[in-house]
């Protein structure tokens, strides 16, 4: 008999278990169901910061990291520019994490990666937060200006 999983019903935070198809929590070791222990893949916490930081626009470290919703969303709203705040917010949370922090956090199991390397992007992210929002001001500014001047 084969297991048909609906995979448009499992929330975020949950995952379907590999033998009967029950809805489990991401965390899940053990399918409470059937009893068959899960296979738990740990993500690169530095996969998730590169996603993070140089695919912010479209929030492509939301669905490496399973939050799908909050992916589609971040792709849906990526002319904004709200999901590349957000993103590299998240960054900077996650530079800011140790990987057992990061596996509550997220629900996830998480490989950690060098301190500098989340040092050096946690400066990264405060940078681009600040262009961006120096970009932000100073295209009002230069249509205030120009709107003067005509």
């Amino acid at each position: 008999m084969e297991n048909k999983i609906n995979v448009s019903s499992v929330m975020e935070g949950e995952k379907t278990c590999t033998a009967c198809g029950e809805k489990i929590k991401q965390a899940a070791e053990i399918c409470p169901k059937c009893g068959v222990k899960q296979e738990i893949v740990a993500k690169s916490l530095l996969n998730t910061i590169l996603l993070g930081y140089f695919l912010s626009a479209f929030g492509a470290h939301n669905f490496y990291i399973n939050r799908t919703k909050k992916g589609i969303l971040s792709v849906i709203l990526c002319w904004t520019g709200i999901p590349t705040i957000l993103s590299l917010l998240d960054v900077m949370s996650l530079t800011k994490l140790d990987v057992q922090a990061a596996n509550t956090k997220y629900s996830q199991k998480f490989i950690d990666c060098e301190k500098i390397v989340k040092t050096v992007f946690f400066i990264l992210s405060i940078v681009a937060l600040v262009g961006f929002a120096l970009s932000i001001v100073g295209g009002i500014i230069g249509g205030i200006v120009g709107a003067l001047a005509s």
